[in-house]
């Protein structure tokens, strides 16, 4: 599952990467793994190359808006993330794909601090290398307070 999601998003077909997704979470697994497969940090890290590498603001044509890389789908992507059961240990690598991906589908400046902040709340985020420019550009974390109470949402 992971080698076709991986693929189909670094080959810009979301639709086909979305499609093994959801395959993957309807097949049923052999005890003791667990009922279904679950998203690891390697299926996320596909879908947030995609974003990266393909992402655009509004669809190029209008047939286009069920299968682009906007940020209407990564948002989704991103609530998936932070709701995700699973202990993830994103990568620098991954991280910094999702900000570009973030970069790449919205111009606002307030929207790609927040996910910033958000990212820092929910991962220990080294403030190395290309980290660390992401950590100058958009500042300390607000408030985790100001994130329950929805000011600073995602």
């Amino acid at each position: 599952y992971v080698f076709a999601i991986q693929t189909y998003a670094y080959h810009n077909h979301p639709a086909d990467a979305l499609q093994v997704v959801h395959d993957m979470l309807s097949t049923r697994r052999s005890y003791p793994d667990g009922p279904f497969f679950q998203p690891t940090r390697e299926v996320f890290r596909g879908l947030f190359l995609g974003f990266a590498k393909h992402g655009q603001r509004k669809p190029a044509r209008a047939d286009d808006a069920n299968v682009a890389w906007t940020w209407d789908r990564l948002e989704l992507l991103l609530d998936a993330l932070f709701q995700s059961n699973a202990e993830l240990h994103l990568t620098e690598r991954t991280l910094w794909w999702i900000m570009m991906g973030v970069k790449r589908t919205t111009s606002d400046r307030s929207i790609s601090a927040q996910v910033w902040w958000k990212l820092k709340a929910h991962f220990h985020i080294p403030t190395r290398g290309r980290l660390k420019r992401l950590h100058l550009a958009y500042g300390d974390e607000p408030a985790l307070k100001d994130l329950e109470e929805g000011e600073a949402e995602v």
